[in-house]
């Protein structure tokens, strides 16, 4: 458990840094140059993502509790919709007039469905940290940036692009899910 909660601590982190200390990395790239500050984010990124990884696959889940609750097929639509922010992001789409940061809100709403469906201490912990550090990362975000200046909305047919890419990602994920965590979906 260890290690998720070191990943968990060193991914927020680093990816908080550029929005609550935007002058201390001003000076640190000043400092080392822009290529070895990515270099060293980058490495210490893929390091957090090892922490978590390893972690995960020698923790123990100790279940907290059943997810009778929530009905799986409004959990799997849940979970697309945060696949499809975070698509859509790299678009431009109409989602960014209603949605600042929709890559960090789908995240945040993918990291929440999973902590919420496994139940188990591992997830709550891996799962629910990185959700809780979305959020916090887009009111920082927000903080930073000052106002809100929305982008001009495309036309509809621009639309399908993420649309259908988001449902393909997702396609993939569900078939590959098994072997990423272990555990298979069921529809």
């Amino acid at each position: 458990m260890t290690l998720i909660i070191v990943g968990v601590i060193l991914w927020s982190v680093l990816h908080l840094f550029p929005a609550l200390a935007h002058a201390k990395r001003i000076t640190v790239i000043e400092k080392i140059g822009i290529g070895k500050y990515k270099l060293l984010f980058t490495l210490l990124i893929f390091a957090s993502i090892a922490c978590m990884v390893f972690g995960w696959r020698n923790t123990a889940p100790e279940l907290l509790y059943v997810a009778s609750w929530l009905p799986l097929h409004l959990a799997y639509v849940l979970i697309y919709s945060g696949v499809f922010l975070m698509v859509a992001s790299g678009f431009n789409t109409r989602v960014k007039q209603l949605i600042r940061h929709p890559q960090l809100t789908g995240f945040a709403i993918w990291a929440a469905m999973h902590a919420l469906l496994n139940g188990d201490t591992r997830a709550l912990v891996l799962f629910g940290g990185l959700a809780l550090w979305a959020i916090i990362e887009i009111f920082a975000l927000n903080v930073r940036d000052g106002e809100w200046h929305k982008p001009q909305p495309p036309s509809r047919l621009r639309e399908l692009k993420p649309l259908l890419t988001s449902v393909a990602l997702f396609a993939l994920l569900f078939f590959i899910h098994p072997y990423l965590s272990g555990k298979a979906l069921v529809f």
